[in-house]
């Protein structure tokens, strides 16, 4: 009787461990074909670039007002770019924090110091896989400029002047473009 218990008990034990066996090469053979396909994060991060020629070198400010942030609050924004004295050429890059966009409008201020005559070429506004090129020569169609500035189109020249004694030349990116920025 203790044989056939043993016998039993032996045959039971056996059959477990081969079932458990079987499922174990199986778990082995789908880990082997699972491929594993990384998606790289594309940064979504505002990045304004531009190449600026001016015969009266000022600071530049990109700004945007009212941005909203996920957790219900606005912020106005103002990033600012040096141009020092002897710097009549430059290639300068504005860049808003990480997932922050903006909602109600995009300008460049072009300084408040001096009337002054520059050229914008090369410019580009970059977030996550939206990309806009603007043509040097088609401002007025994707700007708005405001009393301060003249454009004139045929030379691509943007020329500030002062209107009562003041001085705040900004440009404003056009409402159907800034609504392009973000929606992919």
């Amino acid at each position: 009787m203790i044989k056939k218990t043993l016998t039993i008990l032996t045959a039971l034990i056996t059959l477990v461990a081969c079932k458990e066996t079987e499922p174990k090469a199986e778990n082995t053979k789908s880990k082997k074909e699972l491929v594993v396909t990384e998606k790289k994060e594309i940064s979504k991060k505002l990045v304004v670039e531009l190449d600026i020629e001016t015969d009266q070198p000022e600071d530049l400010v990109l700004y945007s007002n009212e941005i909203f942030l996920n957790n219900g609050q606005f912020m106005n924004l103002r990033i600012t770019q040096k141009l020092n004295s002897n710097e009549t050429k430059k290639h300068v890059a504005f860049e808003f924090p990480d997932n922050v966009k903006p909602d109600y409008n995009l300008g460049l201020l072009l300084g408040r110091k001096n009337e002054k005559e520059l050229k914008i070429t090369n410019l580009q506004l970059t977030f996550g896989t939206f990309k806009l090129s603007i043509p040097e020569n088609e401002f007025d169609k994707y700007f708005v400029f405001n009393k301060f500035v003249d454009y004139q189109k045929d030379t691509n020249t943007i020329v500030v002047k002062k209107v009562g004694g003041k001085l705040n030349p900004t440009i404003s990116l056009k409402r159907k473009y800034l609504n392009q920025i973000g929606k992919e």
